[in-house]
């Protein structure tokens, strides 16, 4: 079932099934703002301390575009992610352009179609987005436009929130390796920066190790950023065990082999961000922006006229 709405001023479309109901915003970077289980009526995913602002409005002291109007939710990055950057004489914004844009969308057989034209690099991205039972799917197709081979990088931006994030929660990945952040964030980092391990653990700045499958409270007070890889599977869950509900996130292994995990446990203290409780399990296709991504032979590349598909999964399971 669709049907639209507004949410804030903003254009919104709403799929459900029987278990899951989600709510995109074609016009704000076609974000999906919101995700429900139904069954418990919890929402799982992160909203902002300052929450979606109304089109046109954006926070005027924040100096990142990505953040002046950032709701929370679930973004796409893409053609980059991570650090605004130049490619081929092009600057690409922090986290990409896409979530930065207007989609185009229309209703087909029980989904949503979604389009967007990058103006920094010659990519068409489509979207289909479906709901069943209890899953939400999402299928991209990138196209390049052009008659010349172009780089990109894509990323999900995926963040969990309250009520469903709970510090008797746990993240479960099969992966074997942990890499810090190369910088603190802010002084609140509980994690040791420039570090390379085996996953769940991470040195600790305060000499103790960390078990980062650990979901903390935000009375920790901490703000970190990392990645995991090596991925043994293309999945990765976190459950609330008082809702008695477990969250996985499926994805292709062969594409997305990093995921970067961002853990504002009430540490965050600048900007649109401050006081943020959140966890996100973000699949990135290369965990550095486009263009270090292309220096490096770790971003994909797709030749003039051809098509790169891919798709992610959100299922529920109760116990």
């Amino acid at each position: 079932m669709i049907h639209t709405g507004k949410v804030n001023g903003w254009e919104s479309v709403t799929l459900s099934s029987s278990e899951v109901e989600a709510t995109l915003l074609p016009a704000k970077g076609g974000d999906i703002y919101s995700l429900v289980d139904k069954v418990t009526g919890v929402d799982v995913l992160m909203k902002s301390p300052t929450g979606l602002l109304e089109p046109m409005t954006r926070l005027e002291d924040e100096p990142v575009e990505f953040l002046q109007n950032y709701e929370g939710g679930w973004q796409t990055l893409f053609p980059s992610a991570g650090d605004e950057c130049v490619y081929r004489g092009r600057t690409i914004p922090f986290h990409g352009e896409v979530a930065l844009r207007s989609w185009q969308w229309e209703p087909i057989e029980g989904a949503v179609r979604m389009q967007v034209q990058c103006e920094t690099v010659p990519f068409e991205l489509t979207r289909v987005v479906s709901v069943d039972t209890n899953e939400l799917r999402v299928a991209d197709s990138i196209r390049n436009v052009s008659d010349e081979g172009c780089d990109f990088v894509l990323g999900h931006h995926f963040v969990f929130g309250a009520p469903f994030l709970h510090p008797e929660g746990t993240l479960d990945v099969d992966a074997t390796t942990v890499v810090t952040a190369d910088d603190y964030w802010e002084d609140t980092a509980r994690i040791c920066a420039g570090q390379t391990g085996e996953w769940p653990i991470a040195p600790g700045r305060d000499g103790n190790t960390i078990d980062l499958r650990r979901v903390e409270s935000p009375a920790v007070g901490s703000h970190d950023d990392l990645f995991v890889t090596d991925l043994r599977q293309g999945t990765a869950s976190v459950s609330n065990p008082e809702l008695g509900l477990t969250v996985y996130l499926d994805w292709d292994l062969e594409v997305f082999k990093w995921i970067a995990i961002w853990q504002a446990f009430g540490g965050a203290k600048t900007g649109s961000l401050a006081g943020t409780y959140a966890l996100g399990v973000e699949p990135w296709t290369s965990r550095t922006c486009l263009t270090q991504a292309a220096a490096t032979g770790t971003a994909l590349r797709l030749d003039g006229g051809d098509r790169f598909e891919t798709s992610i999964a959100v299922r529920f399971e109760r116990h």
